[in-house]
This record gives C-alpha cells, structure tokens and sequence, in this order.
C-alpha cells in the first residue's frame, strides 16, 4: 500500500525535463516555436562562447556610436510583428464565425425541414 502512495506521487512530480517538454508543446500549438528556437539557440551560444568574448560584444554593442538605431529597429521590427500577427488573427476568427455561422444554420434547417435566409447576407 506505501508503494502504491509513492508511486502516485512520483508521477506528479515536475521535473525541468517534463516542464520543458510542455513549454516546447505548448509553443508548437500555439505557434511560437520559433520564437522559442532562437531563445535557445542565443542560450546555447551564449553557454558556449567565453566569459570575457560575451563582455566584450556587450561593450561593442552598448557603447558603440549608432547605439540610439538599436530600439528604433526593435519597435520596427516589434511593430511589424504584431501588425502582421493581428491581421492573421482577426482573418482566422472572422473565418471562424463564418464557419460556426453556417454551420448552426444548416442545424437549424435539418431540425425544422425548412429553409431559412441566411443573416450574412
């Protein structure tokens, strides 16, 4: 009966690889895997390369002469993002309630053994 307890409660245990498992998951269904790629990737560079190669690209990229240019392209790039990724998501939800819509009047016509005019029109 004890091992039965501590078998119940070993498969609610989270450990990172369950946790990362799920984050990697979860970013697939919702589309952000790249996003969780290059996280990754800039963590596995940066693990790799020299203490002292890092402080110095810091330094280049902190204290160079342009180094304003930096958030005028981030806000860009930013901008650009959410202006595409909201565009897709208004045309996916409009699609949606087309769907829904033409789907619950093809219900109610079978139901009722009648026609009824559509309100999309």
């Amino acid at each position: 009966m004890a091992q039965d307890r501590s078998r119940k409660n070993n498969n609610n245990q989270v450990t990172w690889a369950k946790a990362f498992r799920d984050i990697v998951v979860s970013s697939i269904n919702k589309g952000q895997f790249p996003l969780v790629a290059l996280f990754l990737l800039l963590v596995i560079i940066s693990w790799r390369i020299p203490s002292e190669v890092i402080g110095k690209v810091v330094e280049d990229v902190m204290y160079s002469g342009n180094r304003g240019i930096y958030g005028y392209i981030l806000s860009l790039i930013i901008a650009l993002v959410w202006f595409v990724h909201s565009k897709k998501m208004r045309r996916e939800h409009s699609d949606e309630l087309e769907r829904i819509g033409t789907e619950k009047s093809k219900l109610q016509s079978k139901a009722s053994n009648r026609n009824f005019k559509s309100s999309n029109q």
